[in-house]
């Protein structure tokens, strides 16, 4: 599978970051939502020193709730796109972002692992994207059906990996100019 890289802080090389559903309702029944939502903020501050587009979703925000305060903070006003469906690609207004963000490389976190994201990592997959899920940046209610649904995403061909390896894959060397702030911000962490 051919992987997708950030070259210059102008250009996304068809990376795109996307973060579904840190809604306050759904985040109080996840396992561990503390450590997930520190992991979010952290990739979110990461992705804007790499000045790289992403997309934050929100289920049903009708009946679930609006993003969560923090996270639509560190999103510097980007809009959030609102879908019904599980899977990202349920959503037009996804589809067309990632075709206008010329898209070949998915970068997944938000919750949940076995719903949310496993859907939408299944057909990105099946779409013909590479698509990595940040292992760390992802949670859900029952850690055993979190961690099924990551090992069927494996096997589907998926990455699974903490932050810390996405980041210094895309950053490369200690020669990008967002390496030092990004470095300081996994040592606070």
């Amino acid at each position: 599978m051919k992987r997708s890289k950030l070259s210059n802080a102008n250009s996304t090389n068809g990376v795109v970051p996307l973060i579904m559903d840190l809604q306050p309702l759904l985040l109080g029944v996840i396992n561990e939502k503390d450590n997930l939502l520190a992991s979010n903020l952290l990739f979110l501050k990461a992705m804007n020193f790499l000045n790289l587009p992403f997309i934050l979703t929100e289920q049903v925000p009708q009946k679930l709730g609006s993003t969560e305060e923090s996270v639509l903070k560190e999103s510097q006003g980007r809009h959030v796109i609102v879908k019904t469906s599980f899977s990202a690609f349920g959503s037009e207004q996804v589809c067309a972002t990632l075709k206008e963000f010329r898209c070949s490389h998915l970068l997944l976190a938000g919750i949940e692992t076995p719903i949310c994201i496993f859907l939408t990592a299944r057909e990105a997959l099946v779409k013909g994207f590479s698509v990595t899920v940040i292992s760390d940046c992802v949670g859900c209610r029952r850690a055993d059906d979190g961690e099924a649904a990551l090992n069927e995403l494996r096997s589907l061909g998926a990455e699974v990996l903490p932050l810390e390896t996405v980041l210094f894959r895309y950053l490369e060397s200690s020669e990008h100019s967002a390496f030092r702030s990004i470095s300081q911000l996994l040592r606070n962490r």
